[in-house]
């Protein structure tokens, strides 16, 4: 078994004054911040590294124009290849529930547009419509100005909003534009969703330069913990960066080419991120070898002693035990 270690990318300092500034936001006091994700003050996080991914991807089109025929192709791919779920336009919510309802799939839709969502009100008759029609995993989009001109508690109050109207098994999840971010302003995101109770971080490259990147993807996974997932939304253009997102601690991945990513990735060997454990075999290894050599160095001397002084070696064994105990 496999695993991957997330260390603790922030300085304590920076942590502590992100958490009381957003705690300050929202009108709430550290340690309840604290209380909803008590991992925050650990070294590191360990996660299990799966040996292929094809659990960790939503097959995603978003295309409003998607047609009946598309949708169920879209299906069939999902369940054939054993896809995590599947993440359309609302619209198209209907025909996938009732393609995927005998199985344990996901099925998620974006609420709002992107990058900017619209209003409250409009976004809550669209997820209540999205639930009815069988959607079990709600996207919302981050306002990145909102986040920027620190309007933390509209934010907050935005996600919180859609507590109420969550049917049983559905979740909300959260879409963060890291490109156009520092990383404070990450962490903040992440602490305001955390309080908000939101399952899923999604980061994701569209308009900024920064992007999904590992530190990015490593940063919000430290963020959320273990009892919540992170998303790498991006074009994949091979394997390996999928691997590469996979062992900074993405649990989901985005995208509309998955069938051609397992496809490249049962040609070659597997990928993972095992340099951790190859280290510690070789220093085992060492240290089992430096033991090695002081056994038979300590004997060669015990052997010289005994024919300096014409003991047997055994007898000098018993001597140098003794000794040893006596220091």
């Amino acid at each position: 078994m496999t695993f991957v270690y997330i260390q603790n990318p922030i300085s304590s300092t920076t942590l502590q004054e992100r958490v009381e500034f957003v705690s300050d936001q929202l009108g709430l006091q550290p340690k309840e911040l604290h209380s909803f994700n008590p991992h925050l003050k650990k070294k590191q996080i360990v996660l299990h590294l799966p040996k292929t991914f094809e659990k960790f991807i939503d097959h995603t089109n978003l295309n409003v124009q998607l047609k009946s025929k598309e949708v169920q192709q879209l299906c069939a791919d999902a369940i054939k290849y054993q896809f995590r779920g599947v993440c359309v336009h609302s619209t198209k919510i209907k025909q996938v529930h009732s393609l995927l309802k005998n199985t344990d799939l996901r099925i998620c839709t974006l609420i709002g547009s992107f990058p900017e969502s619209n209003a409250i009100e409009g976004q809550l008759i669209q997820a209540k419509i999205a639930l009815k029609s069988g959607a079990n995993e709600l996207d919302i989009v981050l306002s990145t100005s909102k986040i920027l001109n620190n309007e933390y508690n509209e934010l907050y109050q935005h996600l919180k909003s859609f507590e109420s109207i969550l049917t049983e098994g559905s979740q909300l999840n959260v879409i963060l534009e890291t490109g156009e971010l520092d990383t404070p302003q990450i962490i903040d995101a992440c602490l305001i969703s955390i309080c908000a109770n939101v399952k899923c971080v999604k980061a994701i490259q569209k308009f900024g330069s920064r992007g999904s990147s590992r530190k990015n993807i490593r940063l919000i996974k430290f963020l959320v913990g273990l009892n919540r997932h992170v998303q790498s939304f991006d074009q994949f253009s091979n394997p390996k960066s999928v691997w590469d997102m996979i062992n900074n601690g993405a649990q989901r991945i985005g995208t509309n080419n998955g069938i051609e990513l397992l496809n490249s990735n049962a040609k070659i060997k597997y990928r993972h991120n095992s340099n951790k454990n190859k280290n510690k075999e070789l220093t085992n290894k060492k240290s089992l070898l430096s033991k090695q050599k002081q056994k038979e160095k300590k004997k060669e001397r015990i052997k010289d002693l005994a024919y300096v002084f014409g003991l047997s070696f055994t007898t000098s064994l018993i001597i140098g035990n003794i000794t040893k105990k006596l220091k």
